[in-house]
């Protein structure tokens, strides 16, 4: 019975007809790891979208970092809007897209093993991705993308009570490997 429900499967996969439409709503989970010449640092990301024609898709995306470098640790909260051009195809099961976006984190960063120092800042940021969406079924599918994250502003940072010289973000390259759903599919 177990490997008859996997065929069944499989093969619902394989023959899924899954294009966007105007209106679908999208909500896709992603994660990536950066790793730059100071810092290294892992990314969750959420993406709430709406399909406002069938290729152009436009929401926001809060995020969550946590990592550093050295004896830097760094965490931090973040929120942006997206939108993403989606080539259609004819088959159905891929769905090509490049993105663009802009956000603003917040910065949360220790010093030192023994908490030597706090830092809290504020930094906005811009990038660019292209991916493509896999349709397993004509809801369900894997977000694959490569992006371009670029520092735009850093904000005024303090440390432990005291205004001190903005860190520089560097620019990054990240891959991100996500699961995506549509919901409110006609």
């Amino acid at each position: 019975m177990k490997k008859l429900l996997l065929v069944w499967a499989v093969c619902s996969g394989l023959v899924a007809q899954a294009q966007v439409e105007k209106g679908d709503r999208s909500i896709t989970y992603a994660v990536s790891y950066v790793s730059t010449e100071n810092f290294r640092f892992g990314l969750a990301t959420a993406k709430f979208g709406r399909f406002f024609t069938d290729r152009l898709e436009i929401g926001m995306k809060p995020s969550f970092n946590l990592g550093g470098g050295g004896d830097l640790k760094l965490s931090g909260l973040g929120l942006g809007v997206y939108f993403s051009y989606n080539f259609l195809t004819e088959d159905g099961k891929m769905l090509p897209y490049v993105s663009g976006e802009v956000g603003s984190k917040y910065n949360y960063t220790i010093v030192g093993d023994d908490f030597d120092s706090e830092t809290h800042q504020t930094n906005v940021d811009a990038g660019l991705a292209l991916g493509t969406k896999y349709f397993f079924t004509d809801r369900l599918n894997l977000d694959i993308s490569v992006n371009y994250l670029f520092n735009v502003y850093n904000g005024f940072a303090i440390s432990d009570g005291d205004p001190v010289e903005d860190p520089d973000f560097p620019d990054t390259f990240s891959l991100n490997v996500g699961i995506g759903f549509l919901i409110n599919k006609r």
